[in-house]
């Protein structure tokens, strides 16, 4: 990454025998145009840098988010996902029925009790109750593909 201060670099650039205060002030409102919009520039790189390395993992994400939007008190917290999916076992005539019961003694046939998917949940303080949409856009930007999120408020 480029490092540059413009106000050195006038300083530098001009011979040692007319660094002179007032010279300098003059060149340096001659260019702050120029230094304004490279100090915009340079913050908006060190966002995109820092947001370009934050992973898919909890600990980046949370990192991410407090940083973003909780930067104070940092009261953010992802967690994993608590599923209850439960995939059955049913004829081709039964499909449309809602669960199918064994008729011996009620109880239900299942295939497997298992995680569909990968998922976790956002548990956002009730302060930043009104910013859920915001914590939403950001979760989607940097979540991987096939997880699921949920956003709690606590």
């Amino acid at each position: 990454m480029i490092n540059f201060n413009p106000l050195k670099l006038i300083r530098l650039l001009l011979p040692t025998f007319l660094r002179r205060p007032l010279r300098i002030a003059w060149l340096e409102v001659l260019l702050s145009s120029f230094i304004r919009r490279w100090s915009k520039y340079a913050d908006w790189r060190d966002n995109m840098y820092y947001e370009v390395h934050v992973t898919a993992q909890v600990i980046s994400i949370e990192a991410y988010l407090n940083r973003l939007f909780d930067p104070a008190q940092r009261r953010i917290t992802v967690g994993d996902m608590q599923y209850d999916y439960r995939v059955y076992v049913s004829l081709r005539d039964e499909q449309y029925d809602d669960l199918y019961i064994d008729g011996e003694d009620g109880t239900y046939i299942y295939l497997a009790d298992m995680q569909v998917g990968d998922g976790f949940v956002v548990n956002l303080p009730a302060a930043l109750a009104d910013m859920s949409t915001q914590v939403s856009g950001a979760v989607d930007k940097i979540r991987a593909i096939g997880t699921y999120y949920q956003i709690n408020i606590i």
